[in-house]
Order: C-alpha cells, then sequence, then structure tokens
C-alpha cells in the first residue's frame, strides 16, 4: 500500500521484503534478510520484530530482542553508504496479552501492552541511532479519538484495511517527511476515515517528526600531537560518511584520520565538517585552534648519512617525496626544498 500512496503523490520507490510469519530478528540474522542488505545500495531499511517479543520481560528483552537488533543495525551501517534503518513500532492486541499476561502482568491490556512495545522500541531507537516510524502511536491516538475506526481484524491483532491505512500514512510520513493531508489513494475504507486518519498521522508523525528521526549528526574530532609541527587529526563522529578537514594553513583533507605537518609556526584554526547522507542534510562541524611552533630549518646538507625516512616538500609546502632521503638525493631535482625527519620530526632545509 505504501508505493501506492506514494505514486498518488509523484514519489516514486522500489520496496523489496523479507517477511517470513512470525520472524525474530535473531531468524532475520540467520536467514535470507542478511544476505539483502548486504547486498548493499539502500536507502531505508525497515526492521520489525514478532509482535510479542519486544514487550516481554527485560530479562527476555535483553537476550532474545536487544542483541539481534544491534547486529542487524549494525549489518545495514557496514553495508550501505547512505542507509537509514527504521524500526517499524508495532501496536498492542486490542485486548491485551492475555496468555503472557499470566507472567507480566502489564500485558493484560492493550495500554499495557502497547506502553511497553513503544518503550523499548524507542530504546532501541536511542541506542543505534535508527529511526523509528511509530504506527503503535497513531493507533493509539485514533482508538483515543476516532474509536469508531475499526483498526484491528477480528483476531484482535492483525490489522484491518484501515489500521493497514495508519500504517502505510505513517510511513509515508517518516520515509518523506510529509504531511498525507494530500494524498488521495484510497484504499478502499469511507472518506471519514480516510480524514481523520489523515489527522492522527499529521498530528502525531508529521507534527513531531524529530521526535521519531534518527539523532542528528555531532561532528567530533580528536588530536594527538606527534612531534612539535606534526599532528594525527582523527575524526570521531558516529556514522559519518564523509570527511573534509581544513588545517587553516592553506591545506585539505577528506579523509576520516589524517596526519598534517605545519611548516610555519602559528595559531591555525581547524575545522572538521562530516556528513552522512549530506542530500538528507545531515551534516555538521566543529573547529579548535592549535598553536604550533616549528622548529627552524636548518641549512645543513652534510645530514644525509644520518637521515632515513622523509617527506620532502617544496619551499611553499607541496609534498614532492615520500620515502628514503638517500633516494631523494639521487633523484634529478633541484631547488630548495624543506626535509622533515619522519623518526623525530626535524625538518631541515636543503639545496640541490
Amino acid at each position: 500500500m505504501i508505493k501506492e500512496i506514494s505514486l498518488s503523490t509523484g514519489k516514486k520507490i522500489t520496496v523489496e521484503s523479507s517477511t517470513p510469519g512470525g520472524a525474530t530478528f535473531q531468524n532475520h540474522c540467520n536467514n535470507v534478510t542478511m544476505q539483502k542488505i548486504k547486498n548493499g545500495g539502500w536507502n531505508v531499511v525497515v526492521l520489525q520484530e514478532q509482535s510479542q517479543l519486544p514487550s516481554f520481560p527485560d530479562s527476555q528483552f535483553e537476550v532474545e530482542v536487544y542483541p539481534w537488533a544491534k547486529m542487524l543495525v549494525d549489518t545495514i551501517y557496514k553495508y550501505n553508504d547512505c542507509v537509514l534503518p527504521m524500526f517499524y513500532m508495532t501496536w498492542g492486541r486490542k485486548n491485551g496479552d492475555a496468555a503472557n499476561g499470566v507472567y507480566f502482568p502489564v500485558l493484560s491490556t492493550y495500554e499495557g501492552m502497547d506502553s511497553m512495545l513503544c518503550l523499548r522500541y524507542m530504546l532501541m531507537k536511542d541506542s543505534f541511532n535508527t529511526a523509528v516510524s511509530p504506527v503503535g502511536r497513531v493507533w493509539r491516538y485514533i482508538r483515543r479519538n476516532f474509536p469508531s475506526i475499526e483498526l484491528y481484524e477480528t483476531d484482535g491483532s492483525h490489522p484491518s484495511l484501515s489500521g493497514s491505512y495508519a500504517a502505510a500514512l505513517t510511513f509515508y510520513s517518516m520515509l518523506f517527511k510529509d504531511s498525507p493531508n494530500a494524498i488521495k489513494y484510497n484504499p478502499g475504507i469511507s472518506e471519514n476515515e480516510m480524514t481523520l486518519i489523515k489527522q492522527a498521522v499529521d498530528s502525531v508523525v508529521y507534527n513531531h517528526y524529530e521526535d521519531w528521526q534518527r539523532d542528528s549528526l555531532t561532528a567530533k574530532m580528536k588530536i594527538t600531537a606527534v612531534s612539535e609541527s606534526t599532528y594525527l587529526f582523527e575524526s570521531e563522529t558516529p556514522f559519518a560518511t564523509t570527511f573534509y578537514w581544513d588545517f587553516g594553513d592553506g591545506d585539505f583533507s577528506d579523509l576520516p584520520s589524517v596526519e598534517h605537518t605545519f611548516l610555519n609556526s602559528g595559531t591555525f584554526q581547524v575545522i572538521l565538517k562530516t556528513g552522512r547522507c549530506l542530500d538528507a542534510g545531515y551534516e555538521d562541524s566543529v573547529s579548535t585552534s592549535i598553536n604550533v611552533s616549528v622548529p627552524a630549518p636548518t641549512d645543513n646538507i652534510f645530514l644525509d648519512n644520518k637521515i632515513e625516512n622523509v617527506i620532502v616538500y617544496t619551499i611553499l609546502g607541496v609534498e614532492v617525496w615520500r620515502g628514503k632521503y638517500s633516494d631523494f638525493i639521487k633523484k634529478d631535482e633541484h631547488g630548495v626544498f624543506l626535509v622533515r625527519d619522519v623518526d623525530n620530526g626535524v625538518i631541515i632545509k636543503i639545496i640541490k
């Protein structure tokens, strides 16, 4: 249904599923689902646990749900460069889970079971830095405000056509960050129910979109001094996929971790810009100032036999050689060069 709804607004999506009946996250970690994830290229991967498991006591949830959810999310991020994992928050049974309520009383009512499901899906969303499609919250809003709408099939668990429509609109709003009010597609319910369900999704999802979305990206950097003039710069931004370092001296890098040598003394503002799916607006930057004291270059051509591994720069700071000093001396290149001894950081000036 989500495809038809999206097409009705001019948005096209490609959907592939792995939905064996009653499957758990643990099952999905050991079946064809994992291979589909590893094939890569997905923009969004939706994860739905078996309908009861997330509501069970902590001792079960921590063993039967949480670690398997983490494995799935970690795999999604590893094999898909620009992806949004999204949990499918399901709903409490119409009259609660009577059978399991004997062992865990909170499940005996709809409100109790539904609250546990919401709690656990939000916990996983926050723990694993994902989004969540809050279908269960939309259903609760409808049950409270429009009780005449029947969301369940006769088994009190599976969704009716109206319940499926509410779920599909919830996903539409989450996927496209769009209000459902302009959607014309009708799966076969009354116009009045369509209007009320749209109102519920607009109120719960679209108007509180950031509550359900993945946390914003926060850029973090780590700087380690290697020598007086050389530093190791490392991005510690979780889930970032793009990096841009501005070292403040006219040099730049797009690597997540990079060693940089300053050729002049001074105070330099170092800026790190990181992103995750930049087309979706996930980007942030952080900056810091570094005071660098570069040892004065030494006019010394007589250290040839004491220097081994070097990095050679032109007088303008352009790197022209990296390797054995003895090999550089043999090269047919002439001019004034700055030579940094990789082993101790000493910089000398040579004329060839």
